[in-house]
């Protein structure tokens, strides 16, 4: 049996991303709710006014399902992939490790073994995306081994390993 490395990271669910994505809906509903309360001391809204707020929220809460719904599709996509081995895997030296900084650079970079990983922790997506800034976790010169997923844009990494 191999001897296994220091995991760094496995694909989960992140509550709070997916928290994050269901703050439209909640806005939305308010703006659907909020024409039906009663408030004292305020003349009623005019009916033209009330059918766009309500149109408005139906809109935002449609955004905020279809991006929940979507973040948690990914996420189970992504994970039965990992389950079932459906993914590449890259074993290496990181190289060409540039980290997210200040000025005009929106994500961290790296190269291992000639494969390209670009993330930021701006993105509200399912795989590894943690910025050095953020608790991330790889340096320029580490060995390992990552699990990922080639997803035409990019590439997804579901799972890395520290080896010796």
């Amino acid at each position: 049996m191999k001897d296994m490395g220091n995991v760094l990271y496995t694909l989960e669910f992140n509550i709070a991303e997916f928290l994050t994505l269901l703050i439209p809906v909640i806005i939305g509903i308010v703006f659907i709710v909020n024409k039906k309360l009663p408030h004292p001391g305020f003349k009623p809204v005019p009916k033209t006014l009330s059918v766009i707020f309500s149109i408005i929220g139906a809109c935002i809460l449609a955004f905020g399902v279809f991006s929940a719904a979507g973040y948690t599709i990914e996420y189970k996509l992504y994970n039965d992939c990992l389950k079932n081995g459906q993914y590449e895997t890259i074993e290496g030296t990181v190289e060409a490790f540039a980290a997210l900084n200040s000025n005009e650079q929106n994500e961290e970079h790296f190269v291992i073994d000639g494969v390209y990983f670009e993330y930021d922790n701006f993105e509200i997506t399912n795989g590894y995306h943690s910025t050095s800034k953020n608790k991330g976790k790889i340096k320029n010169g580490q060995n390992l081994k990552i699990k990922y997923i080639d997803n035409e844009s990019r590439n997804i990494i579901l799972y890395i390993e520290e080896t010796k």
